[in-house]
């Protein structure tokens, strides 16, 4: 058991000493971000502690498969939206009323030919890239085709020569 579920279980192990008949009320954790009901769940069975919910004593294994049917029904309901969400989109796109995907990026001004002196002078992309503070993977990107540009008007030059 981790650090974490460790202090998670004597949280509630604190909350059920403090109540007369130590049961816990679930609705309590609601609110709580840091502790989900199946957690609850377990450590009150492990613990033999009572669960009520609303003031009504229910079977901490019987609630917990409750839990997991709700959470896969808003897993599919969350899917469901997405999968609407873009279909309504590559609807507009192809209507010619928007796009689909992620944006596109807006390169700097001069960033080819910024990218272009660092290659010609061997500087090191990466200061750059810092200095934009642009992701690297996005920016390697945009980097390489500039690379690939150069290299072709080189052979180019090369040829016509």
């Amino acid at each position: 058991m981790s650090d974490v579920d460790r202090d998670k279980e004597q949280m509630i192990l604190a909350d059920v000493s403090n109540i007369p008949d130590h049961s816990l009320e679930l609705s309590k954790y609601v609110k709580d971000e840091n502790v989900d009901f199946s957690e609850v769940l377990h450590i009150c069975q492990k613990n033999r502690i009572e669960v009520t919910v609303y003031g009504k004593v229910v079977d901490p294994h019987w609630m917990d498969k409750i839990n997991e049917m709700i959470l896969e029904k808003r897993y599919v309901q969350i899917k469901r939206g997405q999968k609407l969400g873009i279909e309504k989109a590559l609807q507009r796109k192809y209507e010619g009323n928007g796009t689909y995907g992620r944006p596109k990026i807006i390169l700097p001004d001069g960033f080819t030919d910024r990218v272009k002196d660092c290659f010609e002078n061997n500087h090191p992309l990466s200061d750059y890239c810092e200095e934009i503070e642009m992701k690297k993977s996005t920016f390697y990107k945009y980097a390489k085709s500039i690379k690939k540009k150069m290299i072709a008007e080189n052979f180019d030059k090369f040829e016509q020569n």
